[in-house]
């Protein structure tokens, strides 16, 4: 079991993550961040790691530097250096933790939670 889901769950949700990475259902100031992290860890292929990290206590993914985690941030810069550039601290750990969400949940999922509350 991952959580409280099993391997079987797990891996269709892992199936149902979005290939093409459009974020074209969110608000446009966050459109090109979802996109860049999301390509990023296809990339990397880390979406199994991101959905089972848990950043240490009081570091968080702001402050946590993983061998992972700069994977994902030179693939980022890699792919388009000007939005990744343009992260502060808390929003690079926003989208991660979104892009976490979207690994243990879905991608369907997400947009469904995403275009309820927004």
């Amino acid at each position: 079991m991952v959580g409280n889901k099993s391997y079987q769950q797990q891996a269709i949700i892992m199936s149902t993550i979005s290939v093409s990475g459009s974020f074209d259902f969110v608000q446009s100031y966050d459109q090109a961040s979802f996109e860049n992290a999301h390509y990023a860890i296809t990339q990397c292929e880390l979406w199994e790691w991101i959905r089972d990290f848990d950043p240490p206590t009081g570091e968080g993914f702001m402050f946590c530097d993983t061998p992972e985690l700069k994977r994902i941030k030179t693939a980022m810069f890699e792919h388009n250096d000007s939005v990744a550039g343009g992260h502060s601290g808390s929003s690079y750990a926003y989208v991660m933790r979104l892009m976490q969400y979207i690994a243990t949940h879905g991608f369907a999922d997400f947009k469904e939670t995403y275009l309820l509350n927004n």
